[in-house]
């Protein structure tokens, strides 16, 4: 696969994610910018519009970030050509029509009107429709290529927020996602043992030595997380070119592999802690 020589092997072979969607925002701030001046203002909240639909997009999914960083859409896809290949194929669609649409807006393409492949007339003469309403019916709006591009647009933003969809169906989700959301890798009869050694009255109420068992061990789980994903992110190499805001995106979770955690994983269920409360006191 290789395209031909240059000093960027990845960007050569390999399209990064994240310089399509920053030309992609950069096309929708431009287009923001100089729709209001032009003769198509009215376009205006339309394209701010969709420019929010896409940041929002941006950001759930990390596509934004820096390719080196875990969270960033390039290192969940560096696995998954043919889904890696979609969202650029997705992403090129767009950049294109952001493009065309703000060069028929600034006067430097034409706006290419689309006609109706069959007219109206033609169809009321075939059929024998000549009542005297039948000119109401005849008129049938044009329509404009910046209008076509507009719901090309549209079309491209949800395509994307479907694969996002699908991103997140195909992993789980959530801290302790590798685990499950309900169960635990960390064998939790140690720390029932250890409990019910602490306070010999929990031998007497098997279910409450249980469940503080394995509070402890998801506990412990969460908390060897955090020393693994602490030491992921340390492990990150910074260039010496990125700004302030890609450094913000590096260490912000997102909702993919070690980022959102779902309530089902880590929630902390104030019943076991009421009753772990009670329990100690109880016994004491």
């Amino acid at each position: 696969m290789d395209n031909g020589p240059g000093k960027d092997g990845h960007s050569e072979t390999s399209p990064v994610i994240s310089s399509l969607a920053h030309a992609c925002n950069a096309a929708f701030t431009k287009l923001c910018q100089d729709l209001p001046t032009t003769d198509y203002h009215g376009l205006e909240a339309k394209a701010t519009d969709e420019a929010g639909r896409f940041k929002i997009w941006a950001a759930n999914i990390g596509a934004l970030q820096r390719p080196q960083s875990f969270g960033s859409l390039d290192s969940r896809l560096k696995s998954a050509e043919r889904m890696k290949s979609s969202v650029v194929s997705v992403l090129r669609r767009l950049e294109d029509a952001l493009g065309r649409a703000n060069g028929i807006a600034l006067g430097n393409l034409p706006n290419r009107t689309k006609s109706p492949v069959i007219d109206v007339e033609s169809i009321s003469h075939s059929f024998g429709l000549h009542s005297g309403n039948a000119n109401e019916g005849n008129h049938v709006s044009s329509a404009t290529e910046i209008d076509e591009l507009f719901n090309n647009i549209r079309s491209c933003i949800t395509h994307l927020f479907n694969l996002s969809t699908l991103l997140r169906r195909s992993h789980p989700r959530g801290r302790t996602s590798r685990q499950g959301p309900q169960y635990s890798l960390s064998d939790p009869r140690p720390f029932i043992t250890n409990a019910q050694d602490k306070f010999p009255k929990l031998k007497q109420s098997t279910w409450l030595a249980e469940r503080i068992g394995q509070r402890n061990a998801r506990q412990i789980d969460y908390i060897r997380y955090r020393q693994n994903h602490r030491r992921n992110l340390a492990q990150v190499e910074v260039g010496p070119g990125h700004d302030e805001q890609a450094e913000r995106a590096t260490t912000k979770a997102t909702s993919f592999h070690e980022t959102l955690a779902s309530p089902e994983s880590i929630r902390r269920d104030p019943l076991d802690s009421k009753w772990a409360e009670s329990a100690e006191l109880s016994l004491n």
